[in-house]
């Protein structure tokens, strides 16, 4: 039960979550459509102060008295959202046809100790933008295809596969050879693409064979060969320009 200085949880919780800028207008953040063009992304760090300043804002509408304020503020840490961090959250802002043609896009973010940082929140304000906010200042963002399976291929131009290793002490399987030396593809037409596959398991067997020496490599079965060729989910990594100074970026 409530009491008369205490604001119910639903108000509690939706100013936790305008903490996160829930609600906030999208022209309040990008104030101009060239700030974040086409095919583009953008770092950003948000000032503490100015989030209190957006909190103060929304209290000063139905707080009758300073401590009134004071208690609803207080309350405000303990909703469901996890709160920020003291030096403030930071996010990215990806404007691209990705973000459209991928919805399950998959967005990492590291601090610069490499330690991963949950996103407090993502979301699409438009059909190719994407909007993430991390508790504290990001330093690396990775973006991944959704993997949805096993998917086999080569190298793209020119046509080449990177052998990894089949197993045995010092080798993990599936890991690429040291020095990822790449294997050309052969083709039995070159016009169509059709892969001759009898010469390309010869040429990943000499490869496997230089690279296990002074030992034996193990013998490059049909299921050795597939994993050879699988590939996996394209991925591209950004990293924060002027991580660390804070401001805008």
């Amino acid at each position: 039960m409530t009491g008369p200085d205490t604001p119910p949880p639903a108000v509690t919780d939706w100013l936790a979550r305008l903490e996160h800028l829930h609600g906030v207008p999208f022209a309040n953040l990008v104030a101009d459509a060239r700030l974040l063009p086409a095919e583009s992304v953008r770092f950003f760090h948000l000032d503490v102060n100015w989030l209190e300043a957006l909190l103060d804002g929304a209290l000063s509408v139905a707080a009758s008295t300073d401590a009134h304020a004071r208690t609803v503020a207080e309350l405000v840490t303990t909703a469901p959202v996890p709160p920020s961090t003291p030096d403030g959250p930071s996010g990215l802002l990806l404007r691209s046809a990705l973000v459209t043609g991928w919805p399950g896009l998959t967005v990492t973010g590291y601090d610069g100790a490499g330690t991963a940082l949950p996103p407090l929140r993502t979301a699409r304000p438009a059909p190719s933008v994407l909007f993430v906010l991390f508790p504290r200042l990001v330093h690396r963002v990775e973006l991944e295809q959704p993997a949805e399976g096993l998917s086999f291929g080569t190298g793209p131009t020119p046509v080449h596969v990177v052998p990894r290793y089949l197993g045995g002490a010092g080798h993990p399987a599936g890991l690429p050879v040291r020095g990822s030396p790449r294997v050309p593809v052969p083709l039995r037409d070159p016009d169509r693409r059709v892969l001759d596959v009898t010469a390309l398991a010869d040429r990943l067997a000499d490869a496997l064979a230089d690279a296990y020496r002074p030992d034996a490599a193990p013998p490059l079965t049909p299921a050795g060969l597939g994993l050879q060729l699988i590939t996996p989910a394209a991925r591209r990594v950004f990293t924060a320009p002027d991580a660390g100074r804070g401001g805008p970026r």
